[in-house]
């Protein structure tokens, strides 16, 4: 069987705006940074390229990952919502899947994302499955790039998975990782103290 070249689009430009005045990215968690985690697990993962799309308090994100193999996109328009920011990361990419990793999962592991492409079929939408439910971050293959190119709003690709559910692949994953964003300071305490 032949390689299937996956491309992985890191969604880092929204305004953290649960969080209060700081960006939430840069906050740190086991000791690293919220980003440099996602984008650690995504570079060290079969992910080719990995592209990484900024927006609000871009310089200061961009700083993090200065050490990271990625190109970096700036989406003028992430205000609109997540969808501007997986349309933005599409541009001029030329490859067989596309994984959608939002950049405030720090729990997310190469060994995950890797789990995820193995399971990559052309004719699927590779969504991970815990305990009974779909979690983060998902696979589409090229035939839907040019719907997903469409999208807008702030729910990012859910309308299109929900319009294709029947061509849905649920990959079991072990781990709660599928479903740790941090969106507020709360969250960020929870997983601190987790820790």
């Amino acid at each position: 069987m032949m390689k299937k070249n996956i491309a992985g689009i890191v969604l880092a430009a929204g305004g953290s705006t649960r969080m209060g005045q700081k960006n939430k990215l840069i906050l740190h968690v086991n000791g690293m940074s919220i980003i440099s985690s996602t984008v650690g697990a995504a570079v060290e993962s079969s992910l080719d390229p990995v592209r990484v799309v900024l927006g609000n308090d871009s310089n200061t994100v961009k700083r993090e990952l200065i050490n990271y193999p990625v190109s970096f996109i700036h989406n003028n328009n992430w205000m609109e919502g997540m969808a501007t920011s997986i349309v933005s990361g599409m541009e001029n990419l030329d490859s067989d899947g596309i994984m959608f990793i939002l950049g405030d999962m720090p729990f997310i592991s190469s060994k995950i994302i890797n789990q995820l492409v193995q399971q990559f079929d052309s004719n699927k939408i590779i969504v991970p499955f815990n305990n009974g439910k779909r979690g983060n971050p998902v696979i589409f293959p090229s035939h839907l790039f040019s719907e997903l190119k469409k999208i807008s709003g702030d729910r990012g690709a859910k309308p299109l998975i929900q319009k294709y559910i029947e061509d849905v692949k649920e990959v079991p994953i072990q781990s709660k990782a599928i479903f740790q964003d941090i969106d507020d300071r709360e969250e960020l305490m929870n997983v601190n103290d987790q820790i």
